[in-house]
């Protein structure tokens, strides 16, 4: 029978300064046949180079006893931490599991963050209005930094849903910008500001030049939206827990532990989550 973790990962090493320049994995004699390789790439003319002062490449087993997949998984690690250092001309197998090379400043879907679905106070007042936000695509908050900051929390890809206090749900959408000055806000091709005379609260753009005291918005493209008359709740009794809705005075909140409410919302706005989290 054959033996399933004879697997392992090499690595070829420069000795005129120990720098590693290929890595690769295999069974039995591989990792010496780069050795007399005649094809034209990096990883050949390096190992000419050296061969050409006098001396040899130092290879070396960096792991052992390996299955095929996790010799797979192995390579592939080093090759993601040493690739601009490398002659490897494939970036090795996972390629999907792996963070995109040259992306540690940006922060990434699926690596950084997973997308979120998240209870959003409209927290309707002499700044913001519901009206506001659904006619013109977007969600506010500000006056404080307690009350700005939650809205960091929203990355681009999330699913919100808009609750008004004391009326109930009223409105589902996907975050298409992330947290920014209302007065610096676009939407329908314009900056928000150039609407400000059909907002039902222009009062939004007060203390603009205040970092602190400003109003903070993040984009929002609505799905499905209800006016405030037709806001969803349903009231049950305190004994029966497991059929309340969720609710908080929070500004933003996670919804992925609240089943019940997520089965409601789906069944009064007629959307199914998974299919907009795929």
């Amino acid at each position: 029978m054959e033996d399933l973790t004879n697997w392992y990962v090499y690595a070829y090493y420069d000795p005129r300064n120990f720098r590693m320049f290929y890595v690769g994995k295999g069974i039995g004699k591989r990792k010496f046949t780069h050795l007399d390789d005649k094809a034209d790439s990096k990883k050949t003319r390096i190992i000419n180079k050296i061969k050409s002062e006098g001396i040899e490449p130092i290879i070396k087993v960096l792991a052992k006893d390996l299955t095929d997949d996790q010799a797979k998984l192995i390579e592939k690690t080093l090759i993601w931490s040493n690739y601009e250092n490398l002659s490897n001309d494939s970036t090795g197998f996972y390629k999907d599991n792996f963070r995109p090379e040259n992306t540690l400043h940006k922060e990434i879907k699926g690596f950084d963050f997973q997308t979120g679905i998240y209870y959003v106070n409209i927290g309707e007042g002499d700044s913001r209005d519901w009206n506001d936000c659904s006619t013109y695509g977007f969600l506010c908050a500000g006056g404080d930094p307690k009350w700005r900051d939650p809205l960091k929390r929203l990355m681009k890809d999330d699913i919100v849903i808009a609750y008004l206090k004391g009326k109930g749900y009223v409105g589902i959408g996907i975050v298409t910008s992330e947290i920014q000055k209302a007065i610096d806000f676009k939407t329908k091709e314009k900056k928000l500001i150039d609407f400000k005379i059909d907002l039902e609260q222009p009062n939004i753009f007060d203390n603009s030049d205040d970092i602190d005291l400003a109003q903070y918005v993040v984009g929002v493209n609505w799905l499905k939206i209800k006016s405030k008359d037709e806001a969803v709740w349903r009231s049950v009794k305190k004994s029966e827990k497991d059929k309340q809705l969720f609710t908080t005075q929070l500004v933003v909140a996670s919804l992925l532990n609240q089943p019940y409410t997520l089965e409601f919302l789906q069944e009064k706005f007629g959307i199914k989550f998974n299919e907009l989290i795929e």
